[in-house]
């Protein structure tokens, strides 16, 4: 972890930290908030695994100009896990504007930071 590298110390800042390096399309921040080996689930029916294939899918989503928000709805946390549900709004270059709902487990890792483990976009509503 480098100086640059955000450093989530909690469920909720790690969901500050996901919106803070989208706003910046920092790909490399965003990918840090991600454990080696999470499980991302873009949409229904897909899921990718480990760094490589999260930096692909977050790569897309920033490459297509999307803008992105992450409102944290609820949070329920035991130890060192915790289950965060967002609502998610995508507005898209042309102002299609899609909302989704989102799960994410996340896991505060042994450095104190908190990654996420398995992020789950849902259906658009």
């Amino acid at each position: 972890m480098t100086a640059s590298t955000p450093n989530a110390g909690t469920p909720e800042e790690l969901n500050t930290l996901n919106m803070q390096a989208f706003q910046r399309r920092d790909l490399d921040a965003l990918v840090s908030l991600y454990h080696p080996e999470a499980r991302l689930q873009p949409s229904p029916g897909t899921v990718v695994v480990g760094e490589d294939a999260i930096r692909e899918g977050l790569k897309e989503v920033i490459d297509s100009g999307t803008e992105v928000d992450l409102e944290l709805q609820h949070i329920q946390q035991v130890g060192d896990v915790a289950t965060l549900w967002n609502v998610l709004t995508l507005t898209a270059p042309d102002g299609t504007v899609t909302r989704q709902e989102t799960t994410e487990v996340v896991q505060r890792q042994i450095d104190g930071r908190w990654q996420y483990l398995i992020d789950v976009i849902g259906q658009a509503y």
